[in-house]
């Protein structure tokens, strides 16, 4: 038996991004936690904008057929983040 991947999509910049989460909502959006050191990552409707400095946590969510990202943003201070899970709520939040 093989497994095929529906999709894929590559989220980053140009230092090191790492993810290690994921949860899919009942509409199928699948939204990824992480952590990278990039300074540069391509950001878009996010909560925090600009690296913090050293490792930061990454969340992004993408639409259901990861053709286009919904959301990027860094979380983090001065010092390392890293985001090693996510939860959504009953209402895909």
């Amino acid at each position: 038996m093989s497994a095929v991947a529906p999709a894929a999509r590559r989220v980053g910049g140009a230092g090191d991004d790492r993810a290690s989460a994921l949860a899919i909502d009942s509409q199928g959006t699948p939204f990824v936690a992480g952590f990278t050191n990039t300074t540069n990552l391509p950001t878009m409707n996010a909560f925090q904008a600009n690296h913090g400095g050293g490792w930061d946590s990454l969340i992004f969510g993408l639409n259901a057929s990861m053709q286009n990202v919904l959301f990027l943003t860094y979380f983090g201070g001065t010092g390392s983040d890293s985001a090693t899970d996510l939860l959504l709520d009953s209402a895909g939040r």
